[in-house]
């Protein structure tokens, strides 16, 4: 199953798209060569995103073929 979380992109409420700028696999076992994930466990996967430190509301889009729809992440900075 093909699972891209690379590919999820952060939005400032301007507009403005952010990409990951890193990727950190802590399930290499369930989730190699950075899309390829194997069932039986659980992945977790840390995404480094690179936003203006004024930014204190973004949203977070994760979407994938392998995801059964479109999930938003709020996230307020404080």
């Amino acid at each position: 199953m093909e699972y891209r979380p690379n590919g999820f992109r952060m939005y400032t409420p301007d507009g403005t798209k952010y990409s990951p700028v890193d990727m950190v696999n802590h399930n290499k076992k369930e989730f190699k060569n950075g899309f390829r994930y194997f069932t039986g466990e659980k992945s977790e996967i840390d995404l480094v995103f690179l936003v203006p430190e004024k930014e204190k509301t973004l949203v977070l889009y994760a979407s994938s073929s392998a995801m059964p729809k479109v999930y938003t992440v709020k996230i307020d900075v404080p």
